[in-house]
């Protein structure tokens, strides 16, 4: 089990087995920062077709994202009974790994691309999103309380893409190998989706803390995919 995974399990028996903090009406308005991790990112695909030797070469590249390091921070509103909105910022930045499949043009026969594949690591990427949620509010022993939640989500995401290859060829260039990718840093925004777990336990009249689990998602042919499924743990402030 991972560190994060044990801190959650260790955060969550905490929160139900404290009941001695002193008793108080659910916060109207919430505070919350958390920090955590992507415990699984999106994988997506992206195709590049750059003119070599008067013809288009195909660059496929498939994209697989590393577990990421995340900050998240938002205001949750009660409005009216259970029910509430919620608006939060979160970020993530990670590395990216790239499986290349290239159809690269024959410097002197047309229609006869030499095949090559490779992969790339440590591509950089980094995605925001804003979240915004109705929030279902329970509150159990006036201390500590589930929210669950869900809304849309809008990504931007900022991220190194394959655009080429560079190759080793020798005469007659019947044959090449991959030496390095041609990459750019490229951004694109979208919308997308959120859903989200939060269980916090007050331990003061103003301040508890949390464990929350969020999925998020958002998909085009300029972004990706982006998003995934977060474990953070944090603190709130209620009032």
């Amino acid at each position: 089990m991972s560190s994060l995974c044990r801190t959650q399990a260790l955060l969550f028996a905490m929160i139900l087995a404290s009941g001695a903090a002193e008793a108080q009406a659910p916060p109207r308005v919430t505070f919350g920062a958390s920090a955590g991790a992507r415990v699984h990112a999106a994988s997506f695909s992206d195709v590049a077709h750059p003119v070599v030797f008067g013809e288009e070469a195909t660059i496929r590249t498939d994209y697989d994202g590393n577990r990421a390091l995340g900050l998240e921070a938002g205001v949750m509103v009660r409005l009216w009974s259970r029910l509430g909105a919620s608006v939060s910022v979160a970020r993530h930045t990670h590395d990216v790994n790239g499986a290349i499949e290239a159809e690269v043009p024959h410097p002197f026969v047309f229609d006869r691309p030499r095949l090559v594949d490779a992969e790339v690591a440590e591509l950089s990427r980094v995605e925001t999103a804003l979240h915004a949620r109705l929030v279902w509010i329970a509150s159990f022993s006036r201390v500590w309380q589930l929210s669950l939640g869900a809304g849309p989500s809008l990504f931007r995401a900022r991220g190194d893409r394959v655009q080429g290859v560079n190759l080793r060829e020798i005469y007659p260039y019947d044959e090449a190998t991959f030496e390095s990718a041609v990459t750019s840093r490229q951004s694109a925004s979208e919308v997308g989706y959120n859903v989200s777990v939060d269980v916090t336990r007050y331990l003061a009249r103003h301040i508890g803390v949390a464990a929350a689990v969020t999925y998020a998602r958002a998909a085009s042919a300029d972004l990706g995919e982006a998003g995934g499924a977060d474990a953070n743990v944090g603190i709130r402030f209620g009032f």
